[in-house]
């Protein structure tokens, strides 16, 4: 996930906040100068300290010379169920269905805040619960017709 911030909350400076998709691992720069990482949570630019609050469920804060700035904001609670859902539904596929499942239920997170209306959030809810639960059933009957084939 990458962000890019210039207004007067950052003194009409560019900031730019990224965050690796699979470590998690976020870095900063700001006004094209990467920013020191004092931890996992705070940052320090000069002599201000840039402090995050908040995870992926709830919302991604930052506060940087005294302003709050959100990042993205955190999940309703259907989505949350509908998250669940997907992992759920997949899982009824066995172990694969459960991978499968988690995948799609991440990928699901990370574009449900992108929705509109909550209408497209449950299209988007069904089109990744019939991917997981699709995967997974191809995955079981590609294996179980390999085994037929060899017995």
């Amino acid at each position: 996930m990458k962000k890019t911030i210039n207004n007067d909350k950052t003194r009409n400076k560019e900031l730019v906040y990224s965050e690796n998709f699979f470590t998690g691992k976020k870095t900063i720069t700001y006004d094209d100068e990467r920013v020191e990482s004092l931890d996992n949570k705070t940052f320090k630019v000069g002599e201000e300290v840039i402090k995050f609050e908040g995870n992926v469920l709830r919302g991604q804060k930052m506060s940087i010379f005294g302003n709050s700035v959100e990042l993205y904001r955190g999940l309703y609670a259907y989505e949350i169920v509908f998250a669940i859902l997907i992992l759920a539904l997949s899982s009824l596929f066995g172990l694969i269905g459960f991978v499968f499942g988690a995948i799609f239920a991440y990928c699901y997170i990370a574009t449900c805040r992108n929705a509109k209306t909550a209408f497209l959030n449950t299209l988007m809810f069904i089109g990744y619960a019939l991917l997981g639960m699709g995967l997974g059933f191809l995955a079981i009957f590609a294996f179980n017709g390999f085994a037929i084939l060899i017995i």
